[in-house]
């Protein structure tokens, strides 16, 4: 539940406990894999991340998402654009089973 809401932004960062202790410094290695796991993937063009929550246009989206983590140097607001991506990794890969 707790990643619904991160993803479509339904919660106040700052009281999430998945949040608090973010480092954004530590984080870009772990950027540089996610856009490792989004290159090597082909991407369908839309995803249903759960009830109510579809994205339309996926490459986009995730494009984006990585840009805006490579350039937003406030941890609060970087930290919801990592847990998108890793939602969005999460649901992929559970496709893929």
């Amino acid at each position: 539940m707790l990643q619904h809401l991160l993803a479509v932004g339904l919660i106040f960062v700052t009281n999430c406990p998945v949040i608090q202790g973010f480092n954004l410094k530590g984080l870009i290695m772990a950027i540089d894999e996610l856009n490792a796991f989004f290159s090597s993937m082909i991407l369908p063009e839309t995803l249903i991340l759960s009830e109510g929550v579809k994205i339309i246009n996926v490459p986009d989206f995730i494009q984006g998402h990585l840009e805006a983590l490579n350039s937003i140097r406030e941890e609060e607001v970087a930290a919801v654009f990592y847990e998108r991506l890793m939602l969005i990794k999460s649901v992929l890969l559970d496709q893929l089973t």
